[in-house]
């Protein structure tokens, strides 16, 4: 069976990433994959890397001849299954393969809020299923189709390659050998609450025994600069932002209690969480969470906002530290919380998350998401 993967730029996103992993991992099952994609991005040599076929169909300045396009490559390449990852992609891909053997499958990943109920119900008419990230995403779009064919809709979990956290990596100079080590990952973009985790460490700065180094990872997105900007500001202004400061005559380095760093963008996120005590999250409309786990999955305590989505993957808090959303009081406290046990206990912390994260990978692997869609593939082949 030959299924086409349908995306927009091989850029780092949670949609990428998880397309990525299903094209690495493609070998275990049946599927012919292929790629199919308009723009480069950085993801691109990653995708290259793959097995799977990659085909570039650059955005056209008329949409009836990028369609035009889709649907003769469709037929070209007798394409069984065209899997659409946005709203968009789906809207495109019913009008190319009306009249070919492809049938469409397509992937919510969030809610589309701009999405208008009439685009809803033509993508609802014309994929033979949708697929929803989480029960979450699924009870929004339910809700939003005002129950007409939600037979068509079912829920598959993101699945995430864990391999990549097995692998024996060094240890990134950015990051501390002093004291506790805390990390949050993900793009300062809408959505994310960081300023939240800020507000929590100025709080908890004077109540630590030792110092704690916390570290951002995710880019400043340049549309949405206010997010990034603020949150480097209030840590300033607070004294809690993380830098090397030398004594001119005996270059010791100087440290507060609280260092918060800034890491940017980085692709060796699998090598930091190995260095890392513990994992801290704050969200406002996530519908999945692969940061979290992964996170939970490489071994580590987990805090993160009682958000519904984030209750759903860590089975109801079974797996994490819930803070309320929004409270920076209780976030700061379930930090100290953390960090008290890790001092006092830490043992007991490691194994309760050794635990954890056996049961996190066997819910959320990349194996068991790609034998979903398999089965989904097959049920609804012609």
């Amino acid at each position: 069976m030959k299924v086409a993967f349908f995306l927009g730029a091989l850029n780092i996103g949670g949609t990428e990433s998880l397309v990525l992993d299903v094209l690495n991992n493609c070998q275990m099952t049946s599927l012919d994959a292929l790629c199919i994609y308009r723009k480069e991005g950085s993801y691109s040599e990653a995708y290259k890397r793959t097995n799977a076929r990659l085909v570039k169909l650059p955005r056209q300045s008329s949409v009836f001849k990028y369609i035009w396009q889709l649907r003769n490559l469709i037929k070209s390449e007798e394409i069984d299954i065209l899997h659409a990852q946005t709203p968009s992609n789906a809207i495109i891909g019913i009008f190319a393969s009306i009249g070919t053997r492809a049938s469409l499958v397509t992937t919510f990943h969030g809610h589309f809020d701009s999405l208008s109920f009439f685009s809803l119900q033509i993508i609802n008419l014309f994929s033979k299923k949708l697929i929803c990230v989480s029960q979450e995403v699924a009870s929004y779009y339910k809700r939003r189709l005002l129950g007409v064919g939600i037979n068509n809709l079912c829920v598959v979990y993101n699945g995430i390659d864990f391999q990549k956290l097995n692998n024996k990596m060094l240890r990134p100079s950015c990051v501390s050998e002093d004291g506790f080590r805390l990390c949050t990952v993900g793009n300062f973009q809408s959505g994310r609450t960081p300023l939240i985790i800020c507000s929590a460490l100025s709080k908890i700065k004077d109540s630590l025994v030792e110092s704690l180094n916390f570290y951002f990872i995710g880019r400043k997105v340049e549309k949405e600069s206010k997010r990034y900007n603020e949150c480097v500001e209030f840590c300033a202004k607070r004294g809690i932002l993380g830098f090397d400061v030398y004594d001119d005559e005996n270059s010791v380095r100087q440290t507060e209690r609280v260092n918060v760093h800034f890491l940017g963008g980085r692709g060796d996120v699998p090598a930091i969480l190995k260095t890392m005590d513990g994992f801290v999250y704050s969200t406002e409309n996530d519908t999945f969470g692969i940061a979290v786990v992964e996170a939970m999955a490489a071994g580590l305590p987990v805090i993160v906002n009682d958000w519904e989505v984030m209750r759903e993957i860590t089975n109801d808090g079974a797996w994490a530290t819930l803070y309320r959303s929004n409270d920076a009081e209780d976030c700061a406290d379930k930090m100290a919380a953390l960090i008290d046990d890790l001092r006092k206990h830490p043992d007991k912390v490691h194994l309760r998350c050794e635990k954890i994260a056996k049961e996190v990978r066997a819910k959320f692997s990349i194996e068991n998401h790609i034998r979903q869609l398999e089965q989904i593939y097959n049920s609804i082949k012609r």
